[in-house]
């Protein structure tokens, strides 16, 4: 993680708008955060913990202290933070709750509000913050997605990247467990877990298949029960089932096999019996049948013989019917053709009308009869008449055709007419066009040339603006020189007063130092004696006895109070220093003026550059007036050549128009002579077209009704001779024929009357011939009792052999089922049992169960290797810090920590002196030591973490406290690793007030409070 950007309004001790940009603070690796205590450095750490998390980073800070008490009552409190993670760049803004006041007194609650947008590494580089991607809005979305993003608590993220005051040691103290959660996220191990209690999940799942296929195996025993046949061995079988633990014990199946084995006997022995009793059954069955049947067949003998008796009465009608039915058949043709000679007479009468009625519409020298002295139809001649039809026919169709081409000629002569009309009135507009561009051709070079000369007077004016500019830039640079001039004049004036007045300050600091300084040396002998003992020599005198040692006067001073007049004087001559070197740049810079400006005065320069200005308007409208003249000129010039080409190609279009004027005019008189020919006297082409239609519609209709009444008297002829025949072949005259058709309905009647007898007829004689009754004679004897006897004891006994069979049959069916199952239940366990084995086992190593040897779970393991890396970095910076007499080693004390493995000891190869050893807890380090101990393993957890591949990156670190406590070598030594680390491209941040730190780190971030006004920072990088 990067920080690249803070913005804070309104925050901490800082009331009003600050920036830091961060990439250029931490360019250099190392950095730092300086300030008097309470100043407000902690406050930027608490900025960014807020800005990601929503809480300042102590875990007991209070929410309130993100808000300023001098920030502006009415504006809002704001934290601005950009970051790049590995998933991108981020712009998150938070502002926290707060107070507004109300215009009447009093004030409402804000909400706390924040927006998460992610920018493109463009926007960064351009400053553009707010051009970006918008993820979130609102507190609550924006934590959801930056839990996302970060991957890192709020607790982790300040054990890990900002370590706030009084925090920065918590990861060396944490629990085991606590160490465990921080190092899963860090270290991306979840995977582990996850594949942990997935394997344990389904050594769970094949528990419970085990468990279900023995209850299985229990459901399939208890299908045998029921059977009375199989009862009795019920409790050896569930004894079986009970004692049933491994799948090696075969017992079970082996007893179900041998019973049914016994079963299979017995169903024999009762099948053989029940075949002996069906064969019984069968034989008293047919033996009943037989009687009954015969005593049936005497009974219907005598009813068919009374049967037959009454038809021999009704045979002699009967054949009478047959017979006219018979004479009916032979007249039923002759009688169907002469019903349709009867048709067509009808329809030769009316189509003799219709015929008369076409006739009477045509020209009668068209009708040609035999005689001349008659119209009647019989005596017409059709051929002849149907020759001259047909030929009046096509006469009238050629003239149509003809007349309709006229017709179509005489439209074409008017839509022409038009067309000439319209050509006529483009020939004047095209006339009327080539004048007018002739006229505008001619006119174009004068307007050419006028503007040619227009734009030389205006290039000669427009040539003059470079110089003129130049001349009024430099008398601007001059008119600015002087107005530096006056202002470094008074600068210089004030700059005289203020050294003259640090001059004196610096004479009465001098003074007052050489007084405290001779009022310390004075008072040497006092100081002296104060560290005088009995029996030790004067550091002046030698001697051992001391019976007069000097007493302080109330002159005395001590070496502070020297210092801090030393102190004091040394800023007093820094300042002088400074004042005099900026009194010289200021005089050195009036100099360098005076000598730029010369002679002239700012009078003299306004009057120049007025009369410049208005020269410079005048070369300008002339560069503008050239441009257009040049692009009038280029006009004029395109108008004249689109002129020429226009002008050429009307005078084209115009004599192509002329010719093909002249042609259309001569068609159309020819076409008119046509058309007036094929009009003759007639009023209009299209009343002789009508008038020819007409003449050929009635001879088409009489050609029709001549042809429909020559086939009409053939088919009458036709059938006049096929009722003959018909009449021959019946050997029948007409009336014999009409006399024996008979209607429908009677003839139905004598049909079904003469069927039903022979069906009757034949029936009766065909069952009196079957051999079953024709083999008896009427004498014989039926003894139906005696073979209903016989029947009803074979019955019984086939019954009670059925009923022992099935009994058989079930108890053989139900073993084989309950055996079957029980076999496959038994199969199926066994084959969850043997399969659920490697599950088992290798579940029991990963929970550390009772197959693991360690009794350590996986995901433990995991962490304990990457833990154990950890505390190996670590240890390289421990043994530098502490100069190799510190080791960090990973402990098991508690029962707790032996189930994580995550604790820390340290050892003490000085515990004791002359090099002894002894394990401590960390808890018993000092301050100082605790602070180098707990940033060595800050240290070792971040090189592990960005040699990682799957974990979290941590590019920053940042520190809050601590440096203080370290000793000047261990400061030394520690400055020289995080410089190390700087150049290696970590980021680490320093949070100190430790003097000797702003020496050694030149990228800083300085803070300086102001009494009852807050801080302030400044950037120095």
């Amino acid at each position: 993680m990067l920080f690249r950007r803070l913005v804070i309004d309104g925050v901490g001790p800082f009331g009003g708008h600050h920036e830091i940009d961060l990439d250029a603070l931490t360019a250099g690796g190392l950095f730092l955060l300086e300030g008097p205590t309470g100043s407000g450095k902690s406050s930027l750490i608490d900025a960014i913990v807020f800005a990601l998390y929503g809480n300042p980073a102590g875990a007991n800070s209070d929410y309130n202290r993100i808000r300023s008490t001098h920030a502006e009552e009415t504006k809002p409190s704001r934290v601005e933070l950009v970051f790049t993670v590995s998933s991108g760049t981020y712009r998150i803004e938070r502002m926290p709750r707060w107070d507004k006041p109300k215009r009447g007194g009093g004030t409402t609650q804000v909400s706390e509000k924040a927006n998460l947008i992610r920018l493109s590494e463009a926007a960064v580089e351009q400053g553009q913050w707010s051009n970006g991607e918008v993820l979130a809005t609102g507190a609550r979305e924006v934590g959801t997605e930056l839990n996302t993003i970060l991957g890192l608590t709020r607790e982790q993220f300040v054990q890990t990247v900002v370590l706030p005051q009084g925090q920065f040691a918590d990861f060396l103290r944490l629990k085991s467990e606590d160490r465990s959660h921080l190092l899963e996220t860090l270290f991306n191990t979840r995977p582990y877990r996850d594949f942990s209690q997935a394997l344990h999940q389904q050594a769970l799942d094949a528990s419970q298949r085990i468990d279900k296929a023995r209850l299985a195996i229990s459901q399939a025993v208890a299908t045998w029960s029921g059977n009375s046949a199989v009862s009795q061995w019920e409790h050896v079988i569930q004894d079986l089932v009970d004692s049933l633990t491994e799948p090696d014990d075969t017992r079970l199946l082996e007893f179900l096999d041998q019973r049914d084995q016994e079963l299979r006997v017995t169903q024999a022995t009762t099948h053989e019996n029940l075949n002996h009793r069906v064969k019984e059954l069968e034989e008293a069955t047919t033996a009943l049948a037989d009687e009954k049947r015969r005593s049936e067949n005497l009974q219907k003998r005598a009813d068919y013989i009374v049967q037959k008796d009454k038809l021999d009465k009704q045979r002699f009608g009967i054949e009478e019917d047959k017979k006219r039915i018979a004479q009916h058949h032979r007249a039923v043709i002759p009688m169907e053709r002469l019903k349709v000679l009867h048709h067509l007479e009808d329809d030769v009468h009316q189509q003799q009308e219709s015929v008369s009625s076409a006739l009477s519409k045509i020209d009668s020298s068209l009708v040609v009869y035999g005689t001349s002295d008659t119209t009647d139809l019989a005596f017409l001649s059709f051929g002849e008449t149907t020759q001259k039809i047909e030929s009046q026919l096509e006469e009238y169709r050629e003239r149509v055709v003809h007349l309709q081409q006229a017709d179509a000629l005489s439209n074409n002569v008017r839509a022409r007419e038009e067309n000439i009309k319209q050509s006529l009135a483009k020939r004047d507009k095209l006339t009327n066009a080539i004048d007018k561009i002739s006229s505008k051709y001619s006119e174009l070079p004068d307007q050419i040339a006028q503007a040619e000369t227009e734009l030389e007077q205006a290039q000669s004016s427009a040539l003059t603006l470079p110089k003129i500019i130049q001349d009024i830039d430099k008398l601007k640079g001059i008119s600015q020189a002087l107005e530096a001039l006056t202002q470094t004049q008074d600068e210089v004036s004030q700059a005289t007063e203020k050294h003259s007045d640090l001059l004196t300050s610096f004479s009465v600091t001098n003074q007052h130092f050489q007084d405290v300084n001779n009022r310390w040396i004075a008072s040497q002998a006092a100081i002296l004696s104060l560290d005088l003992a009995a029996g030790l020599p004067c550091p002046v005198c030698g001697s051992l006895e001391h019976p007069h040692p000097a007493q302080a006067t109330a002159i005395h001073v001590d070496k502070s109070d020297v210092e801090s007049a030393q102190h004091e004087l040394d800023i007093s001559r820094n300042n002088v220093e400074e004042s005099k070197t900026k009194l010289a740049a200021l005089q050195a810079r009036c100099e360098t003026l005076q000598t730029q400006i010369g002679d002239i005065d700012g009078e003299h320069i306004s009057s120049q550059l007025s009369d410049l200005d208005t020269q410079r308007n005048v070369a300008v409208l002339a560069q503008q007036r050239a441009k257009e003249l040049t692009e009038r000129i280029a006009q004029l010039r395109s108008e004249r050549e689109e002129s020429f080409t226009e002008l050429t190609e009307l005078k084209s279009t115009l004599v192509t128009l002329n010719e093909s004027l002249a042609k259309e005019q001569e068609s159309q008189h020819h076409d008119r002579e046509e058309i007036s020919r094929a009009q003759g006297e007639a009023d209009s082409i299209s009343e002789l077209i009508t008038e020819a239609k007409t003449h050929i519609a009635h001879l088409s209709d009489a050609h029709q009704e001549l042809h429909d009444y020559a086939l009409l008297l053939s088919k009458f002829q036709q059938s006049k001779e096929l009722l003959d025949e018909a009449l021959r072949e019946a050997e029948l005259c007409q009336n014999e024929a009409q006399e024996a058709f008979i209607e429908p309905d009677q003839l139905d009647l004598l049909t079904d009357r003469v069927s039903s007898f022979d069906s009757a007829w034949a029936y009766v004689t065909t069952q009196l011939n079957a051999p079953e009754i024709a083999s008896l004679t009427g004498d014989e004897k039926i003894d139906i009792g005696s073979a209903e006897e016989r029947f009803r004891l074979a019955q019984e006994n086939h019954q009670e052999a059925t009923q022992a069979s099935a009994l058989a049959n079930d108890a053989v069916n139900t073993a084989q089922r309950a055996q079957i199952a029980v076999t496959k239940a038994y199969q199926h366990w066994a084959t969850e049992v043997n399969n659920s084995g490697p599950i088992a086992r290798l579940d029991q190593l990963a929970q550390a169960g009772k197959a693991s040897h360690t009794n350590v779970s996986l995901h433990v393991w995991v962490l304990m290797r990457r833990f154990d890396m950890v505390i190996d970095h670590a240890n390289e910076y421990l043994a530098r810090f502490s100069r190799g007499r510190y080791q960090l080693v990973r402990s098991e004390g508690a029962e707790k920590e032996r189930k994580t493995g995550l604790g820390i000891s340290v050892i003490d190869y000085d515990a004791h002196g002359e090099g002894e050893s002894d394990i401590r807890s960390t808890r018993s380090l000092s301050g100082g030591e605790t602070f180098y101990t707990a940033l060595s393993l800050a240290l070792g957890l971040t090189d592990v973490v960005q040699q990682e591949n799957g974990g979290i990156r941590i590019d920053t670190l940042m520190i809050d406290e601590g440096f203080g406590t370290l000793s000047g070598e261990v400061l030394d030594e520690v400055m020289s690793t995080l410089t190390e680390l700087a150049r290696d491209g970590r980021k680490v941040g320093i949070i100190s007030h430790v003097e000797e730190l702003k020496s050694r780190i030149p990228n800083q971030v300085r803070i300086k409070p102001t009494k009852g006004q807050g801080s302030t920072l400044s950037i120095i990088s």
